[in-house]
């Protein structure tokens, strides 16, 4: 019995842990202006199942290349958020309440 404790106290601290991790990563790929010739740039969410993490979008022009990282909490971010960036939180929020219903 005290085995079977000690393993339901793991699993919880697993638990506590996974909801802090990175999961479900979202990536749409696009082209950001007319002149290129196909989809080079790309917004990525990299958030935790509480919406905590990041939105990094580069922009892909023929001169040059544009990086940009924009903190999350709670699937928002107090920096403008661009099409491709809300798509990317949509799109990871719902992978995470997705997962939720299939752990209950």
């Amino acid at each position: 019995e005290e085995r079977n404790e000690l393993i339901s106290a793991h699993a919880l601290t697993l638990s506590e842990k996974m909801s802090h991790a990175i999961r479900n990563v979202s990536t749409v790929r696009y082209k950001a202006f007319d002149q290129n010739g196909s989809n080079q740039s790309f917004s990525i969410a990299l958030v935790n199942e509480e919406g905590n993490g990041a939105v990094i979008s580069s922009l892909h022009a023929h001169e040059r290349n544009n990086t940009f990282a924009k903190p999350v909490q709670n699937y928002t971010s107090t920096y403008e958020l661009t099409e491709e960036e809300e798509q990317v939180l949509k799109e990871a929020k719902d992978a995470h309440k997705e997962a939720k219903k299939l752990k209950n």
